[in-house]
């Protein structure tokens, strides 16, 4: 948004006039656009020393949380305010996953770096999906497009995580329950979104829709093999002094405790039906039109 700084302005203009009660939230609606903008600029398809991009992601952060911060009141009456907010988060951490580091052999803390940065950004999802289920349940009827791709790309990014995310020293999807996790909220959310008024009617809304998909990611998730840590089932790496910390000491433990069902694992079901895969590009569109 090369004009963001005028139209931040002009939102400012209209949020202190108050002619709508909505109004106050447009500010804070360009602040997340002039944010999402700053990540997309911050983090190039190129390497980036360490250290800089450890500073990135620390300044990023931060401007994140002043925003929040700063729009508590609106938030707290404006719900789905907030979630846009932590669907900008989510984006952020996503993006810092993919950091390619230009000295990361020469650095010694670069491996503990990417895994908490992918750690980080699973706590970003789940903290994400897990206010959508608070969300009334009305309110599904009123997102908008983007809104509701948002969802759909945080639920996929998800299961992405639990399916086939590259091993890294210290990440383990089974320790971290990612599979029950996605279940979980899964779950949720089917329960939660609006179900059709008349039971005859034979077409697909977006919610049923949204549940067949999902269900079917359930059972592929269910099933995945496990994949364990490179270096052992840890998440403990070593510190400059020679202790070992684990990097999920801080972190809240995942509140699903289902168990997966089974040992038997079920083929890929993108080997079984190419349409259904979720690491292609089109996957959220074929998702939103109901093709997969």
């Amino acid at each position: 948004m090369s004009y963001s700084s005028t139209i931040r302005s002009y939102a400012s203009q209209l949020a202190t006039t108050w002619e709508h009660q909505s109004d106050a939230v447009l500010p804070i609606l360009i602040d997340i656009c002039q944010f999402t903008e700053d990540v997309e600029e911050t983090f190039p398809n190129r390497p980036e020393p360490a250290l800089v991009a450890r500073s990135q992601v620390k300044r990023l952060s931060d401007k994140w949380e002043n925003i929040r911060l700063a729009s508590k009141l609106q938030a707290s009456n404006f719900e789905t305010l907030q979630w846009i907010q932590l669907a900008a988060r989510v984006y952020f951490y996503k993006m810092t996953t993919s950091i390619e580091l230009s000295d990361g052999e020469s650095t010694p803390w670069a491996s503990g770096f990417h895994l908490s940065l992918r750690v980080t950004c699973l706590r970003s999802i789940e903290q994400f999906l897990d206010y959508s289920t608070k969300l009334p349940s009305g309110q599904f009827e009123f997102l908008s497009l983007i809104d509701w791709l948002n969802l759909v790309s945080i639920a996929t990014s998800l299961s992405k995580l639990a399916l086939n995310s590259s091993p890294i020293p210290g990440w383990d999807p089974t320790e971290l329950q990612i599979a029950q996790s996605f279940e979980y909220f899964r779950d949720q959310l089917a329960s939660q979104m609006p179900r059709a008024r008349d039971t005859q009617e034979s077409n697909e809304d977006v919610f049923d829709r949204f549940r067949r998909i999902t269900a079917v990611m359930k059972t592929a998730v269910r099933n995945a093999p496990n994949r364990g840590s490179p270096v052992g089932s840890t998440f403990e790496l070593a510190t400059g002094s020679g202790r070992r910390v684990s990097l999920l000491q801080d972190l809240p433990l995942p509140r699903p405790t289902s168990m997966v069902n089974g040992s038997e694992k079920l083929p890929s079901l993108w080997k079984v039906n190419p349409s259904f895969d979720i690491n292609n590009d089109d996957f959220h569109w074929q998702f939103l039109m109901g093709t997969v």
